[in-house]
């Protein structure tokens, strides 16, 4: 049984769409990744919870993930940046990053931005107990802790256990910003809720601890997110993303072409990019076939609001003492390590 031509048609399509789209892998960069923030300093952070270690634990694992991720050159601790100002009348944690962000540009050098955060919330439900119906050797109590029948026997009803279907809870609610260094000025703020994890029977009261540090280790890296690069896949069109253009003479008007003639002036790189590769550092390199160096690059990097970008290259530093009249053009990113899109064109002699 044949294909219809209709199907036929339909199914060449799709093939030629899918085959037209690659996926490249860029970083997801904050605004507060810029150029100029280059150390970063992590103060302890606020405690409203009922847990007196909680407000080290989040701001310690913080940290960590900021050093982890290789986002800045260097990373200033809670525990660093207090023996630092032990000498000084500094108050830590404070609720004015504004004073803190300028005292620490004053006592601090090289700081360019300030972590700051609150634990809100932090906390765990302890399981619920019921009334054993006969005695057993060791029982549970309240409280949680494991002991034996007091001496002479005792009612079977004076002990407990936990209820099967009702286990202990971690809740943990944090929030964070950077600011800048010495003005306060907000860089990029954010919070993480974590809820739901489970305290199994058979955890009971003596890992409650260890559960509590596994939720702040959670926290830490969710709160990173904020302020670190993050890998992220991107989909793009190789032919919209880079393209070789020139203009006319007489109305210069772009004009899109992989052929150009010996009136051509220059050659013109037409960049556009999705809104994903905002703050990306990318290259483009030409090159000629065969010569193994490349003749000409130019590096940038893309804006949070830019569309299209336009590179010149003159036609004169290309073709000087070439021996063929094919190029290719090469766009890069991340120190020019990752190759994304390579497009060829031709220049007639």
């Amino acid at each position: 049984m044949g294909i219809r031509p209709q199907l036929w048609a339909g199914l060449l399509l799709l093939a030629a769409a899918a085959g037209c789209t690659k996926t490249i892998t860029l970083q997801r960069v904050p605004a507060c990744c810029g150029p100029t923030i280059r150390t970063v300093a992590v103060a302890p952070f606020n405690n409203r919870s009922s847990v007196p270690q909680a407000a080290d634990w989040v701001a310690e694992r913080l940290a960590a993930a900021l050093v982890y991720s290789r986002t800045y050159d260097k990373v200033i601790g809670p525990r660093e940046l207090m023996a630092r100002l032990k000498a000084v009348d500094i108050t830590m944690p404070t609720d004015d990053p504004a004073a803190a962000a300028h005292a620490i540009g004053q006592l601090v050098p090289g700081v360019d931005a300030l972590v700051v955060g609150t634990v809100e919330a932090y906390d765990y439900d302890r399981p619920v107990y019921k009334h054993l119906e006969e005695p057993r050797d060791r029982m549970i109590y309240p409280e949680g802790g494991l002991s034996t029948p007091p001496a002479g026997g005792g009612e079977a009803k004076d002990f407990f256990i936990p209820v099967a279907d009702r286990c202990g809870l971690v809740r943990l609610a944090v929030t964070a910003k950077m600011v800048s260094v010495p003005d306060g000025d907000v860089l990029a703020k954010t919070s993480a809720r974590l809820g739901g994890e489970e305290l199994r029977q058979s955890d009971r009261e003596r890992k409650v601890e260890k559960k509590l540090i596994e939720s702040c280790d959670a926290a830490g890296r969710e709160l990173s997110k904020a302020f670190i690069k993050v890998p992220v896949e991107v989909k793009i069109e190789p032919e919209h993303v880079l393209r070789t253009a020139c203009l006319k003479q007489e109305t210069r008007e772009l004009v899109f072409t992989r052929q150009f003639k010996p009136a051509d002036n220059e050659v013109l790189v037409i960049i556009a990019l999705p809104p994903e590769a905002a703050r990306n550092d990318f290259c483009v390199m030409i090159s000629a076939r065969g010569e193994g160096r490349v003749r000409m690059e130019r590096e940038f990097v893309w804006g949070p609001r830019d569309v299209e970008r336009r590179i010149v290259f003159p036609r004169v530093e290309l073709t000087e003492n070439c021996p063929t009249t094919h190029y290719a053009v090469s766009l890069y990113t991340q120190g020019k390590s990752r190759l994304l899109v390579t497009q060829e064109f031709e220049i007639s002699q």
